[in-house]
């Protein structure tokens, strides 16, 4: 479920409006989740130890949620290799948030999709289709497998293995959030990867956002907005065309199949790690049931499939011109 680069293109278009001048700082982007994070702050004169911090947040949730070879015995990927550890809170947190999210979305966010994730990857790397034995193998491996957590001793029981990249980036995204709100800074905006953007206040009159077009040019939806957390998932990255049907990194945990119901799902809220999992666990539903979860959740979703918005939210979250 991992979601790298994924489609949410940004602009910032800021409109003044009567107020007195605006110091923008914009320290280095730096590189976590696999992905390119940057942050900008308004008016705040010590930025560079509030970007310290946020900055230490997410290479902290980058260690842990890992599960690809290092040498971080407290990782997904030592989890994964050693079926038992113990682990630190952070990790231990993370595990569980995806065990709830888990239940709630009735599997449609399947933490323990890692070992056909991967397989999947490779295929698409590999410009080929897993046999369909292999996949309902691991589907198989997959739905037999749980986790016990006794204190902060956390165990794998049955073969499969875990992947957390559909919820750590915006596990992090929140703790940022929850720092800076904690320490009084209000005027930001964080880009967490092009598919997970942070909108705080804004000392102009907004910002402008642009949903960027999969598979093309340009932009399906450009709209204003401000203290507002904003997810996105598709396959658009991380895809290849066989036989004219399309394969990605997004699996569809009931099917073992790349899900292509929608070219785009964006979720709009408060919670960025509810909408990190809801956007890729909205990517496997049919439209009712996407509709009805965001109803039920008191999100907005917008669903874009082949060059048009098929479903829009009632409440986007917008501020007019």
């Amino acid at each position: 479920m991992k979601r790298l680069r994924l489609l949410f293109i940004f602009i910032i278009i800021f409109v003044l409006i009567s107020c007195d001048s605006v110091t923008i700082s914009s320290p280095n982007p730096f590189f976590a989740l696999d992905t390119v994070i940057s942050i900008t702050f308004y008016n705040t004169p010590d930025y560079e130890k509030h970007y310290k911090e946020i900055k230490n947040i997410y290479y902290e949730v980058n260690d842990v949620a890992s599960d690809f070879l290092n040498s971080n015995l407290d990782s997904i990927y030592y989890l994964n290799e050693n079926r038992s550890i113990i682990a630190s809170n952070t990790l231990k947190e993370l595990i569980e948030y995806s065990l709830f999210y888990y239940n709630e979305t009735k599997g449609a966010f399947n933490p323990f999709i890692g070992r056909l994730a991967h397989l999947w990857k490779d295929s698409i790397k590999n410009n080929c289709i897993l046999d369909i034995d292999v996949i309902n193998n691991e589907l198989s491996i997959m739905n037999n497998t749980s986790i016990s957590i006794v204190d902060n001793n956390i165990s794998i029981i049955g073969d499969g293995n875990l992947d957390l990249g559909g919820i750590a980036k915006g596990y992090a995204t929140l703790k940022a959030s929850e720092y800076l709100k904690e320490n009084g800074i209000d005027n930001f905006f964080i880009n967490a990867g092009k598919s997970n953007i942070l909108c705080g206040k804004t000392p102009y009159e907004y910002f402008r956002l642009g949903l960027d077009k999969p598979y093309g040019n340009g932009y399906f939806k450009v709209f204003d907005a401000s203290e507002i957390a904003i997810c996105t998932s598709s396959g658009e990255n991380q895809n290849v065309l066989i036989e004219g049907n399309r394969y990605h990194h997004l699996i569809n945990p009931f099917s073992g199949y790349p899900s292509n119901i929608y070219d785009s799902v964006v979720v709009l809220g408060n919670n960025s790690m509810d909408l990190d999992v809801y956007s890729t666990a909205i990517s496997m539903m049919e439209y009712d049931d996407a509709v009805r979860f965001s109803e039920e959740h008191n999100i907005d979703i917008i669903l874009y499939k082949d060059n048009e918005i098929i479903y829009e939210g009632k409440n986007i979250y917008e501020k007019k011109k």
